[in-house]
């Protein structure tokens, strides 16, 4: 009973949070297309159809060498959740028997935690963000959609456009908050989408395997991170920053979203 008040406590701080998003957009003048999964307490971004340029910039070599070679590619209509999975969502799939709890608990007391029920979830491996989206009925999203989903079309260097971070103060890095924040709680790092977080709080687990500017070579053996996390210099902040780690193996800044067909 009390797991579940928790539970509901959350995801109604989530909802407002959202709601006053989304006001903010709307004053913005920026249009962006939302779609509530009701049963699954997600709020999903539409990314249309197209043409979309990824990897680094000609003249940015801040990232060091893990970015993709600059190229373009096609990719059909998705949808992505606005901001990482929290804690609260992730706990629906473990009180329904799917998902397991996230690992190193003694290191993770945040998570039974009802002030942190709409921080992103951490300390999730690769398989565990997989299970999770497969039960909300979507997928882990590609680097290639997640690069798009965060950039847009005009190949802009941060979600937000291209502002430093070290000033514009739009995301949660360089260990500001000495840890995680409430998923989308700093409004102006949305992407031309409309999604939230893609250049801190969290590193964001993809479906990728790593190959050296993702071309395929020999057996990989780690997955694809994406985005900035809280102790992250800002760098790793700019939208085609790429990092990697084996699958199975879970940490206090990688956490997830889900895409969906």
């Amino acid at each position: 009973m009390k797991f579940a008040i928790w539970l509901r406590w959350g995801f109604s701080l989530a909802v407002l949070a959202l709601a006053g998003q989304l006001g903010w957009f709307l004053r913005a003048g920026r249009p962006i297309f939302t779609h509530n999964r009701v049963d699954r307490e997600v709020v999903e971004a539409r990314v249309p159809a197209g043409p979309v340029r990824i990897g680094r910039q000609e003249n940015n070599r801040r990232v060091g060498q893990l970015a993709l070679q600059p190229q373009e590619v096609w990719l059909p209509t998705f949808w992505i959740t606005r901001t990482p999975i929290t804690n609260a969502q992730y706990a629906l799939c473990v009180e329904a028997g799917v998902c397991d709890l996230p690992l190193r608990q003694e290191r993770n007391p945040h998570y039974y935690d009802p002030a942190y029920a709409d921080h992103p979830v951490v300390f999730v491996s690769w398989y565990a963000a997989e299970t999770y989206c497969e039960w909300l009925g979507g997928r882990l999203p590609s680097e290639a959609e997640w690069e798009k989903a965060a950039r847009g079309a005009d190949e802009r260097t941060y979600a937000w456009g291209e502002e430093d971070p070290e000033w514009f103060g739009t995301v949660n890095i360089n260990n500001a908050h000495e840890g995680t924040i409430a998923v989308g709680s700093k409004p102006r790092n949305a992407s031309p989408y409309g999604v939230l977080d893609m250049g801190g709080n969290v590193r964001e687990w993809v479906a990728d395997w790593y190959f050296e500017d993702g071309l395929e070579g020999a057996d990989a053996t780690a997955k694809v991170l994406r985005g900035a996390s809280w102790f992250d210099p800002g760098k790793f902040a700019m939208a085609f920053s790429r990092l990697y780690h084996v699958p199975n193996s879970p940490g206090q800044n990688r956490g997830f979203r889900c895409a969906f067909d």
